[in-house]
């Protein structure tokens, strides 16, 4: 799931790069995240969410590398990954 934001250019930062993709796979009972990025960033962090359309209250888990894994749950989630630059 991507978002896009549109903002002020006088007074917003310049934009991050798009991640050039993300997977979600199922193996061995974990759900498998990866992705790639064209430049380096401090750490990703991964939004998840039941819901699609409202990551507000969503749980948000910091990676320093380009994967996450998790344990496989009966719930359905939805996730997004954004790059952070401290």
């Amino acid at each position: 799931f991507f978002e896009v934001y549109i903002a002020d250019p006088a007074t917003a930062p310049p934009p991050l790069p798009v991640i050039d993709d993300l997977s979600i796979q199922i193996e061995a009972g974990n759900t498998l995240l990866n992705w790639t990025y064209s430049v380096y960033f401090d750490s990703f962090h991964i939004y998840k969410s039941i819901d699609p359309h409202d990551f507000t209250s969503a749980e948000v888990v910091v990676s320093l590398t380009n994967s996450y894994s998790e344990p496989v749950s009966e719930t359905k989630y939805f996730y997004r990954v954004t790059a952070v630059t401290n």
